[in-house]
């Protein structure tokens, strides 16, 4: 049983074990039954269908936490669709983007890139609505990566629908990076 000191005007909790245990009371309170159980409040829903290609610390990335965005953070290079095909060079440790126009609601997403892992990080893949685009409009999605060490890679993304294989894709895409030291 939680018991809480009182004083006028506030209830001051006095450690952080009662704080705790506090919010988890009240987000158990919260939880709205369910058929199955109580509604889930986190986590992907029941049945989705996840992509099997993407590991554990590859869709890490494309979740950022509650009020962070990478899309504020300046990348030393960016690409878009008139580089495909293209070779750039980067530093190590610098930040390069690949900003590529898209439009979920149709179905049609850029794949989780392809790369070599041991030269460049994936840091966030971020969708940004359109500036005037309405309810179902197009926009731009953004891969944000990091040169981790020399060498090169390539990048390959393909714009397709999430039932559908490779060779029926909308679009694809490929850079080739080379990372030189820093």
């Amino acid at each position: 049983m939680l018991t809480f000191r009182a004083t006028a005007p506030e209830c001051i909790i006095t450690s952080a074990a009662l704080w705790r245990a506090a919010i988890a009371s009240v987000a158990l309170a919260i939880m709205i039954p369910a058929a199955t159980g109580f509604a889930r409040t986190v986590g992907a829903p029941v049945g989705l269908n996840r992509d099997s290609s993407r590991s554990l610390t590859a869709s890490a990335a494309w979740t950022q936490p509650c009020g962070v965005s990478n899309l504020d953070i300046m990348p030393d290079l960016t690409c878009h669709e008139q580089d495909n095909g293209k070779t750039v060079e980067i530093k190590a440790e610098s930040r390069i983007a690949i900003d590529l126009k898209e439009n979920p609601t149709t179905g049609y997403k850029w794949t989780h890139p392809v790369f070599d892992e041991k030269v460049l990080a994936l840091v966030s893949s971020e969708f940004r609505s359109g500036q005037g685009s309405g309810i179902g409009g197009g926009g731009i999605r953004q891969f944000v990566f990091i040169a981790k060490s020399q060498g090169k890679t390539s990048v390959e993304l393909v714009n397709k629908r999430s039932w559908e294989k490779a060779e029926a894709a909308a679009a694809k895409f490929r850079v080739t990076i080379t990372v030189v030291k820093k």
